[in-house]
């Protein structure tokens, strides 16, 4: 079951690819730096804006 999750989640990813814009995410320091421990939450969240407006995009006008 993990792995149709994990798959389902890359699936909404690759369908809001035109949607993610990595600007916003701050380098990745050395190893053990706050940065690098910053970053893939950083990412996550460049990740969860771009399937959120994915959706937005394909269901404006309708709750």
């Amino acid at each position: 079951m993990l792995s149709e999750v994990f798959v389902g989640l890359l699936r909404s990813l690759h369908g809001a690819r035109s949607y993610f814009d990595p600007s916003g995410i701050g380098r990745r320091g050395a190893w053990g730096s706050v940065t690098a421990r910053n970053f893939p939450v950083a990412l996550g969240h460049a990740f969860e804006k771009a399937i959120f407006e994915a959706y937005q995009g394909k269901n404006t006008g309708s709750l």
